[in-house]
């Protein structure tokens, strides 16, 4: 991911919500790390993160199976001793545990271990991670899971990013299907939206899903898989760069001047200019190629939420 758009995006008013306008500051972004063939689908990664082969997202913090897993407990560390808390939840990406009237969050999670179950049809089998490290950088919450692996050796939830970092952002009431991409509002869920991922990338890119409605969120998440069908297929591979305008002002071209991608609603590109990855014939939706942008496009379009740019 460019250096640039983070620059201009970590203008921070609370955890993980950045501030609206970038205006005057060069903010192109590269959606490196935004595509993962998954294992045995065909399907698309919209998210890294796994324990061994099993891979799962979602938390029900309710002890229901979900995504395939159960969180079964939660023990924060307090001290010499550890704690089972109640509750669990994440307040504008950041997690919060409670026991009682006591409150842990930020760097009080260190070290608390999740004991859960992992899924697959009949069988159950228990797993533990453990947050390594909860770091509020330039106001954004991220945490680093560790596991054992299945040789006995430290491993981490999520695969590294572009800059080699494993941690999540945790988006509290949603959910998201693996095969079509749509993001699913559901109650009493932690979302864990690996950096490295799709989900994840598009909450560095500035766009966080508490600021947003959940179909705004998943539409930016489409724009950062180059999704244009809007059914989770992506067109793009990594390192693929790309500059974004938006209707929330969380980003501006860095380059206006620069050649139209798409202009993107929340059921994928309205239109189409220039495919962002070069050399890629006609993107067709259904057997249907997607329109062409008109010579006056803009984010004033009927249901234009981005904007996207080639980057000369």
């Amino acid at each position: 991911m460019s250096r640039r758009v983070l620059s201009c995006l970590f203008a921070l008013t609370t955890s993980l919500a950045f501030a609206a306008g970038c205006d005057g500051v060069e903010q192109e972004v590269e959606d490196d790390g935004a595509v993962f063939l998954r294992p045995g689908s065909g399907g698309i990664w919209l998210n890294t993160s796994a324990i061994d082969a099993h891979m799962f997202a979602a938390l029900d913090l309710k002890k229901g199976k979900h995504d395939g897993v159960r969180l079964d407990r939660v023990v924060v560390k307090q001290g010499n001793k550890f704690i089972t808390v109640d509750n669990v939840k994440a307040v504008d990406g950041e997690i919060q545990a409670g026991q009682g009237s006591t409150s842990f969050f930020g760097q009080q999670l260190v070290g608390s271990k999740w004991e859960l179950t992992l899924v697959a049809g009949a069988v159950e089998t228990p797993a533990t991670m453990w947050i390594a490290s909860a770091v509020n950088s330039q106001g954004a919450w991220r945490y680093s899971f560790e596991h054992l692996d299945a040789q006995g050796n430290v491993a981490t939830l999520c695969e590294p990013d572009a800059d080699g970092s494993t941690t999540a952002v945790p988006i509290d009431d949603i959910t998201v299907n693996a095969a079509t991409g749509d993001v699913i509002t559901r109650a009493n869920t932690l979302y864990l939206a690996c950096t490295s991922g799709a989900v994840g990338k598009a909450v560095t890119w500035g766009y966080t899903p508490w600021d947003i409605t959940v179909d705004d969120f998943e539409a930016s998440v489409r724009v950062v898989r180059a999704d244009y069908c809007g059914n989770g297929q992506s067109w793009t591979t990594p390192g693929q760069p790309v500059q974004l305008q938006d209707a929330w002002g969380v980003n501006t071209f860095a380059n206006a001047s620069a050649s139209t991608e798409a202009v993107w609603g929340i059921n994928g590109a309205r239109c189409l200019n220039q495919a962002r990855l070069a050399g890629q014939g006609p993107v067709t939706c259904g057997g249907v190629a997607v329109p062409a942008c008109a010579s006056n496009v803009s984010l004033s379009t009927p249901g234009a939420l981005v904007w996207s740019k080639n980057t000369l």
